[in-house]
């Protein structure tokens, strides 16, 4: 039997926002949920502690996934401060959970 490979790729987008609703929606442990996100976010110089801020950060509206890993554009963009509405919401959500 000859074998088959599937590929596929994951946008930034969508990663942010199932990561979210993830917390948000479906109650889903925080803590879990920057666990999960420090898997995918390994592979770099960066200290434990940095990787589960930045993703505390996604869940937060501070940040957001962006791009795609399987072409190489995948990146972690960050919001200046004050300029996203979501994050007095989230931030609401989070300390409720």
């Amino acid at each position: 039997m000859e074998g088959k490979t599937l590929r596929f790729g994951i946008e930034g987008a969508w990663l942010t926002a199932f990561v979210r609703q993830q917390v948000f929606s479906e109650g889903k442990d925080p803590k879990h949920i920057v666990e999960l996100m420090r898997g995918f976010m390994c592979g770099t110089d960066q200290a434990e502690a940095e990787i589960d801020r930045q993703a505390e950060d996604v869940l937060l509206g501070r940040a957001e996934f962006r791009g795609n890993p399987r072409d190489g554009s995948c990146a972690l963009l960050f919001f200046q401060p004050g300029k996203s509405l979501a994050i007095g919401i989230c931030s609401e959500k989070l300390r409720k959970l």
